[in-house]
């Protein structure tokens, strides 16, 4: 992984962190939550990541404006998980995924709270970070131990189906990116998600991971990602390498 960028994204960290001890908490136009922690990120590292990849576009959840005409582009959420942010909780993370010519190129994953990295660049593998272990582990979306799958917490639909796929055993979080890092890394084996409340920034740094440690995601319907239209309205599940396809579809 590029030190350069390594050493943005720690940065982006204590940002973070430092903003969620003042925070503020104000209503977007889409009804959802913006806290001074996103708008601070957001800000520093579009500025970042420009001087970094000065041939990408740079486009955030929090900067729609204009959209990108670049065949190479950046996409930021700057805190993923702003609910649980906003409540100084562990389920939030800052997300930099990479679009080339339209297709997932690249993604991380960063929890500062937790000092957990994870990425994942085409054809080179994902791997996850501890820095407070100081260790790195080649991610392999292969659960060994338990059938388990994740979801909302407050979506009854998701539950019954994983329940008739036989996962019995479920875990509850508000965070994609996190729901699908579980799967990436082996923990969990499917992550159901039906609420259609996503975008593209959610998803594209996740999944890029998820391929590279051999896990699928599925949307039903089939979605393409675009920035003139930057919701997906679709259901979407995200499973590992223990899962058939067929089975689930």
């Amino acid at each position: 992984m590029n030190t350069q960028l390594l050493k943005i994204l720690k940065k982006a960290g204590k940002i973070a962190t430092t903003e969620q001890k003042k925070m503020t908490v104000d209503i977007k136009k889409d009804k959802s939550i913006v806290t001074n922690g996103d708008l601070a990120v957001s800000k520093f590292l579009e500025t970042e990541l420009k001087k970094l990849y000065p041939d990408h576009d740079v486009f955030s959840e929090e900067n729609t404006e204009t959209s990108p005409s670049s065949k190479k582009v950046i996409v930021i959420d700057p805190i993923d998980g702003t609910e649980s942010y906003s409540r100084v909780q562990d389920s939030w993370s800052i997300l930099v995924g990479f679009l080339y010519n339209n297709q997932i190129h690249g993604g991380i994953v960063y929890q500062p709270s937790k000092n957990l990295l994870y990425y994942g660049f085409k054809d080179q593998g994902a791997f996850k970070l501890d820095f407070k272990l100081n260790t790195k582990v080649k991610m392999e979306a292969l659960n060994k131990s338990n059938s388990l799958g994740v979801c909302s917490p407050k979506d009854y639909g998701e539950q019954l189906f994983m329940k008739k796929l036989g996962f019995t055993n479920q875990e509850y979080s508000y965070s994609a990116a996190l729901k699908i890092m579980q799967v990436a890394e082996g923990y969990a084996d499917i992550y159901a998600n039906f609420r259609k409340k996503c975008s593209i920034w959610d998803l594209i740094a996740p999944v890029a991971i998820l391929n590279e440690a051999g896990g699928m995601i599925k949307y039903n319907p089939l979605i393409e990602y675009n920035f003139n239209k930057t919701h997906i309205d679709a259901d979407f599940c995200c499973f590992g390498k223990t899962i058939n396809e067929k089975d689930i579809f």
